[in-house]
């Protein structure tokens, strides 16, 4: 068994720390203080109380969500995409008669795109041929992909 302290992190009491029972002297199990548990020693600091008592490793639906960045740099967009294995189709449609002519001069010459640009939204539907049910959730991983590249 070990000594767990925990804080309350959005609703949500979570593991801040975990010591050897022994380390806490004063300890009581039977009369904790508030926040303070004897829990099992798998219990690592992160974890997440249930409301049975017991605690759990943290999953991805737990973590909060990322914003999504409302503007990228041209360079972050194309690099996504590129990683993501787009970025030759898109090149592709730009080329096409297709494509509209200021959409295709935006891809070739802005130094930034914005999240709600209509021009990003016809080169995912018609470019890349994004389904229109799963083109806000693409266009906001994408975004968030292309904010984290340096």
């Amino acid at each position: 068994m070990k000594y767990a302290n925990t804080v309350i992190n959005n609703g949500v009491e979570v593991v801040l720390v975990t010591l050897p029972l022994e380390m806490v002297p004063a300890f009581d199990p039977g009369q904790p203080p508030p926040q303070a548990y004897a829990v099992a020693d798998e219990v690592q600091p992160g974890w997440i109380k249930q409301s049975d008592g017991t605690f759990r490793a943290p999953t991805p639906a737990d973590l909060p969500a990322q914003p999504v960045p409302q503007r990228v740099t041209a360079y972050q967009a194309k690099a996504a995409l590129m990683d993501a294995g787009y970025y030759n189709q898109i090149e592709d449609f730009v080329a096409s008669a297709a494509c509209p002519p200021r959409v295709g001069l935006a891809w070739r010459e802005a130094l930034h795109f914005e999240r709600n640009d209509d021009k990003i939204y016809l080169i995912a539907r018609n470019g890349l041929h994004i389904p229109e049910a799963e083109l806000e959730t693409w266009l906001d991983n994408m975004f968030i992909k292309a904010k984290a590249i340096t």
